[in-house]
């Protein structure tokens, strides 16, 4: 499981996921991911500082719906690159829970 993310490098490298696909329906934001009806979506449920508590559900196109509640932090984090301090955006996944 991965528990930390780096935001920079996932907003340079759109090839795996294009903001273009995200679209608002309600209080959600919705991806579609087949052909067939599938999608990805979550919502907001709390913000408190730069911590996040978000709810997570997919469904592939079938009936079951998977639903999990996320909280992470949104943080900056100094690396060393080319011996020199770097500085970078994290996603740091503080808790999961999945029903």
């Amino acid at each position: 499981m991965v528990t930390e993310i780096n935001l920079d490098a996932v907003e340079s490298n759109r090839n795996q996921f294009n903001m273009d696909d995200v679209k608002p329906d309600g209080e959600w934001a919705r991806v579609p991911t087949t052909d067939d009806g599938g999608f990805m979506r979550y919502r907001v449920l709390g913000l408190k500082g730069n911590t996040y508590t978000v709810e997570y559900q997919e469904n592939g196109g079938g009936s079951l719906t998977t639903d999990s509640k996320i909280e992470f932090v949104i943080d900056k984090r100094t690396i060393q690159r080319d011996g020199k301090p770097w500085n970078m955006r994290v996603l740091r996944v503080v808790s999961y829970k999945s029903k």
